[in-house]
């Protein structure tokens, strides 16, 4: 390794890069344990707030923006601003005229307070008076695209400024690196049927199939647990080759680009198993099943990231 890729790698101490990974799992844990409180609009503001901390952690110091010309940290933190104005004015709007634009949200009281009550209230099976059909497309799903655009945005940040190193640095990967390991393959083909397991759950829960919604749901918990293990085994094969991440920029990037999904990845294994287990119980019917879909939102956005983060380590 040359005397001058050694001191830039080395520009955040171990302990430094250590304390902000703590403090992005620590960000994972309160988004989760944020969602399972009952905030009314609040709960989306404080899901975007922890969203921008961690991205603008990642961008400072991972990306070593901190150390960088201080007009590109003005220029990536202004980008962070101008987007959480942007979504704060939409959502203003939207609030303004809910009632025309979010779907289930139309005239009447008894709606609006539908929109709200736990899930399961919710999708209690116990019978009632009513059989109006709770429409999956509300708030909380406008609330998943909104948290879904800013993971988007603190992943994007992270394949940028992988991208700029790469293209600044004059060999690629650098001389002496090690091969990625071919479990990446086997990762992505979890991860890829995972999702293909999550659309036919959704499937069956349209359909009232709750036998079929729960096997479903069931064997996707195992993909997920199992696309982990697979991930800690890359990890393992990497460092069985002394390839850690003060070696160079190229395992850097790696393992900042795997740990960074894999930490979402186990965020999203509670919400999974919580509706796994709703399901078991038959919380979910054809007309409710508004976690499900959430759910299956997310995992179907963690797959496409995984099957971009490949592309960027492979190109």
């Amino acid at each position: 390794m040359s005397e001058n890729e050694q001191s830039f790698v080395h520009i955040a101490s171990v302990r430094l890069l250590l304390i902000v990974w703590v403090a992005l799992i620590f960000g994972t844990w309160l988004t989760v344990s944020a969602s399972n409180v009952d905030l009314g609009f609040l709960n989306i503001w404080i899901g975007l707030a922890i969203a921008t901390a961690k991205g603008v952690l990642v961008g400072l110091y991972y990306m070593h923006l901190r150390w960088d010309k201080p007009f590109n940290a003005f220029v990536f933190l202004s980008a962070f601003f101008l987007l959480f104005l942007f979504i704060g004015f939409a959502m203003m709007d939207t609030a303004h005229y809910q009632v025309d634009l979010i779907p289930g949200l139309l005239a009447g009281h008894e709606r609006l307070i539908a929109a709200v009550l736990d899930e399961d209230q919710r999708n209690d099976p116990t019978p009632s008076n009513t059989t109006e059909r709770i429409p999956v497309g509300g708030l909380r799903t406008m609330g998943m695209w909104l948290f879904i655009a800013s993971l988007a945005m603190l992943f994007g940040a992270s394949f940028v400024g992988y991208l700029v190193i790469r293209m600044r640095a004059p060999e690629w990967p650098p001389p002496g690196s090690p091969a990625l390991p071919a479990g990446l393959w086997i990762s992505t083909a979890l991860l890829v049927v995972l999702s293909l397991v999550l659309a036919l759950a959704q499937r069956a829960a349209r359909a009232g199939r709750r036998e079929s919604l729960t096997r479903m749901l069931t064997v996707a918990v195992l993909f997920a647990i199992a696309f982990f293990a697979s991930q800690v085994g890359n990890w393992m094969r990497m460092a069985s080759v002394n390839a850690l991440p003060q070696q160079s920029l190229f395992i850097w990037g790696f393992y900042t680009l795997t740990f960074l999904h894999a930490l979402h990845v186990l965020a999203g294994l509670v919400p999974l198993i919580l509706v796994t287990l709703r399901a078991r119980r038959g919380r979910y019917t054809a007309a409710n099943h508004e976690g499900v879909h959430l759910v299956a939102m997310y995992w179907h956005f963690l797959a496409v990231t995984w099957v971009a983060i490949l592309i960027v380590l492979l190109i």
